[in-house]
Formats: structure tokens, C-alpha cells, sequence
């Protein structure tokens, strides 16, 4: 599992953000908001285990920091949800929400993108054992030298 922390909790915050931006729009402004804000706790949480996962996996810090970003966009929608009106609040939730899914898309295309790099500048061994031989070409070899031994 070592390796995929960051990428399934990526990926879980973009289904959230997805799920919020769908909220907006199919929802009433209240209800809307309401689950702004509780999603934005759960993001909450997720940014802040990115950020750990970014940082325990030796990532770039550019993956920490991602997850951090994360975790105060969705800090700031938690405050945004409670101090705004419902009217004003639910368009901070789409914004929020659009800023998770790039967000998660960024650290997704940067997780790669490191990953790639790191095994590219591991060198590879070229192998020792020699090709096997194609059994058609020791047949035929084969049937060759045995009609040479009779034509003797």
C-alpha cells in the first residue's frame, strides 16, 4: 500500500469536490451550504492526511504542500458556510469546490510526475542469460547435418 496513500485520498477529494459542485447546482442554496460544510470537514481531514502522506512517502514538497492548501481551502468553506448567508455562502462552496478538484488534479499530475522521475533515475541491469535458441533453427540445423552424415 506503501506508495498509493497519496493518490486514493487525491482521488477521494475530487470525488468530493465533484460531489459539491453538483450540490450547488442541484440543491437549494441552504442545503447546498449545509453540505458544503460538512464535506469541507471531511476535506479537512483528508488535505491534512495528503499532507502527511506527501511528506512520509519523501515526496516532493510540493505534494505536502498541496495537501496543506487543501486542508485551509476547506477550513476557510468550513468558516465561509457559518458566517455567509446561504445565497452568498453557496457560491464560496462551488469556488471551494472547484479549487479541490484542481488542487487534487495538480497533486495527482505532481505524484506521477515524481514517481516517473524516481524510476527513471534508477539504473536498470541488463540481463546476463543469453537468448534461447528458436527450436525451428535447431531442427533444422539438425535434419541438415543428418543428411550431410547419410549423403557420406
Amino acid at each position: 500500500m506503501k506508495g498509493l496513500g497519496y493518490p486514493l485520498l487525491a482521488l477521494a477529494n475530487v470525488i468530493a469536490g465533484a460531489f459539491l459542485i453538483a450540490a450547488v447546482f442541484g440543491f437549494s442554496d441552504t442545503t447546498a451550504t449545509d453540505l458544503g460544510f460538512a464535506v469541507s470537514i471531511v476535506v479537512a481531514i483528508f488535505g491534512a492526511a495528503m499532507a502527511y502522506a506527501g511528506y512520509e512517502e519523501g515526496e516532493a514538497l510540493g505534494t505536502a504542500a498541496l495537501g496543506i492548501a487543501t486542508a485551509a481551502l476547506a477550513l476557510w468553506t468550513i468558516v465561509a458556510t457559518q458566517v455567509f448567508e446561504p445565497s452568498t455562502a453557496v457560491w464560496l462552496v462551488l469556488g471551494s469546490a472547484i479549487g479541490h478538484v484542481a488542487l487534487s488534479i495538480t497533486g495527482l499530475i505532481g505524484h506521477e510526475v515524481t514517481r516517473n522521475e524516481q524510476a527513471a533515475a534508477v539504473p536498470t541491469r541488463a540481463r546476463s542469460r543469453p537468448k534461447p535458441r528458436s527450436r525451428a533453427g535447431s531442427r533444422t540445423r539438425a535434419r541438415s547435418g543428418a543428411r550431410t552424415r547419410s549423403s557420406r
